[in-house]
């Protein structure tokens, strides 16, 4: 897609085509899949989870589909529980896959950043919320380390899952590792 008002009206376009191929088969699965992933780039978290989870239902639900439902939950208000259950689950099955973690890290950092008094206080070093994002974060970066630099850059801003963590000292050791590892020697 391109960038700009362009690529809102591929994004229609796109909607618009699968739509049509779904009218024609409404019961095909990857099709299904693809008009929420276009749901989920016009931000329509909401519709796409309930396409993905409908989807899910169906036998002819690909597999790949549990692990979006787990991505796109993490965008929808209060389902954090909902994405880290069905994340885990897909990890489960797919246990040589990496991606998951980095969707259960972002939905116990929601949880976090909803703690008790969270928005009043610095920080919450005991929580159990943010010891599990940063654990799950840490293990998504074991097999991505390349990742860290889109955490630390883009995931940290106002709204964004780490943002109550962005200053927390251990978070910032591990997005930071790429950083050290590219440094030449002393």
């Amino acid at each position: 897609y391109e960038s700009g008002e362009k690529r809102e009206e591929q994004e229609d376009k796109a909607a618009e085509w699968i739509l049509r191929a779904l009218f024609m088969n409404p019961q095909h699965g990857d099709l299904t899949a693809r008009y929420a992933d276009v749901l989920g780039m016009q931000e329509s978290y909401a519709d796409a989870v309930l396409t993905l989870e409908r989807l899910m239902q169906s036998t002819e639900a690909p597999a790949f589909v549990q692990q979006w439902l787990g991505y796109f939950l993490t965008f929808v208000p209060n389902r954090e529980d909902d994405a880290i259950r069905i994340s885990e689950d897909y990890h489960r099955r797919f246990p040589d896959e990496s991606d998951t973690f980095f969707n259960i890290a972002c939905a116990y950092a929601q949880k976090y950043a909803k703690g008790p008094g969270q928005r009043t206080v610095k920080e919450i070093p005991d929580s159990e919320n943010r010891r599990l994002a940063l654990l799950n974060l840490r293990l998504g970066l074991k097999d991505q380390p390349e990742f860290a630099k889109t955490v630390r850059e883009e995931w940290t801003e106002p709204g964004e899952s780490f943002h109550e963590l962005a200053k927390d000292p251990e978070f910032l050791q591990l997005v930071r590792a790429d950083e050290k590892a590219a440094s030449p020697p002393d």
